[in-house]
């Protein structure tokens, strides 16, 4: 008998997503791991409601720093999931859709809701893919 082969599914939140590393079938499903994927912390989380309170440097800077320390917290759990579990393909649930220029996002609050959904969606994506594993969306 051949060992069971597992997915993760990863939910975008603000700041984290939930993961669930799950095989089995429709009749059998096996969920093997649940947990919280944490990308930044509580004050940093908001990346751009905090960057529109920023003049535009200031607020280019700021989100790029954001997006390496998240993307440096979500590499490291996609690598120990992959390692772990033997993971190589994941589903990331979040709506599809291409991030507008910063000045655009600040410029209008449901922007910023909205950037901030593709920028962890993104994040999660580039996360599985440096661990070698295969993500869409």
């Amino acid at each position: 008998m051949s060992a069971m082969r597992l997915a993760l599914g990863l939910s975008v939140h603000t700041g984290w997503a939930a993961a669930v590393v799950a095989g089995g079938d429709w009749e059998k499903p096996v969920v093997v791991l649940r947990e919280r994927l944490e990308m930044l912390g509580a004050n940093e989380r908001f990346v751009f409601h905090k960057a529109a309170e920023m003049k535009p440097d200031e607020a280019g800077s700021w989100v790029a720093h954001a997006r390496i320390a998240a993307l440096e917290r979500a590499s490291a759990v996609m690598r120990r999931l992959a390692d772990a579990h033997e993971v190589k393909a994941c589903a990331v649930v979040a709506k599809k859709g291409a991030m507008p220029p910063l000045e655009e996002v600040v410029a209008a609050h449901p922007r910023i809701h909205t950037a901030e959904g593709c920028f962890y969606r993104d994040v999660l994506v580039e996360a599985a893919e440096r661990a070698g594993i295969q993500a869409r969306v």
